[in-house]
């Protein structure tokens, strides 16, 4: 049964800041994110830390792009600052207690271009502007994106990446998607889901396998169902059985060798 006692810490805090927080119009997500800069700063008698997005997501379980989008926010909102921007990679954050400087904000909000004018101070270089909705999206790019891709997960793989796909590369990135996954016998939205979650910049073969489940191992390859769901023919089959066996005998017969070479050493 939880116990917590003040005696094993504590974070300090006013009570009129308390109201202030939880009479603000505040989402979860925001809300979640507020006190965990909080319990970062004020809980260690500290007025800012650095806290990188992958210290956001462990912490609050939720994707790296919706943390950027989060933490943005609250900056948009004047109730958390930056103070330091550490060589474009993490950030130092401090919550402002002077919650008369706090702001509303109605509008969906671009995490990259709405916060430039906060962030470009700090910044050697002018952030990348990147698409993060369909009304920004041109023609000439949605033309380019294949009917077999979901438009909506293939721009917020985009949005995550730091370094853009440019569109001269789409013809290669989506030939290399779908290869992927047929190998992986998966949609190619789990493909891009992967590495949004992993904060991958590139695409790779699903690591749990596809949704459809069935595959023949073959030593430390994987082969699967083809894409259209279709059984492996008993030919190939019965190959995959063979060569299976195969391995797992020269396995054998290598560890016995090596016990072997051991128990001389050993005399």
């Amino acid at each position: 049964m939880a116990n917590p006692q003040c005696e094993n810490g504590f974070t300090k805090i006013a009570n009129e800041l308390v109201e202030a927080i939880y009479q603000y119009p505040l989402s979860g997500h925001e809300f979640r994110m507020l006190f965990l800069i909080i319990r970062k700063t004020y809980g260690f008698n500290k007025t800012e830390d650095a806290v990188s997005l992958s210290q956001m997501m462990k912490a609050l379980s939720i994707s790296k792009t919706r943390c950027s989008q989060v933490i943005n926010k609250l900056q948009l909102q004047k109730i958390v600052t930056v103070t330091e921007n550490i060589n474009g990679i993490g950030k130092k954050y401090k919550f402002n207690k002077n919650f008369e400087q706090w702001t509303t904000i109605h509008k969906s909000v671009n995490r990259y271009t709405k916060v430039k004018s906060t962030v470009t101070v700090l910044r050697k270089e002018p952030l990348q502007k990147s698409v993060s909705t369909k009304d920004t999206i041109t023609k000439d790019t949605t033309k380019e994106i294949p009917e077999w891709v979901s438009r909506e997960m293939f721009f917020t793989y985009q949005q995550a990446r730091r370094k853009k796909l440019k569109e001269v590369s789409f013809d290669l990135f989506f030939k290399k998607l779908k290869r992927l996954s047929e190998q992986s016998n998966c949609k190619p939205d789990e493909i891009l889901k992967q590495s949004i979650e992993n904060g991958y910049e590139g695409i790779f073969e699903l690591k749990t396998g596809g949704n459809s489940g069935n595959k023949t191992t073959i030593g430390t390859n994987t082969y699967r169902k083809n894409y259209n769901d279709r059984q492996l023919d008993p030919e190939t089959a019965a190959a995959a059985d063979k060569i299976n066996e195969q391995y797992y005998k020269d396995k054998a017969a290598l560890a016995n060798s090596q016990d072997a070479k051991k128990a001389l050493s050993d005399r």
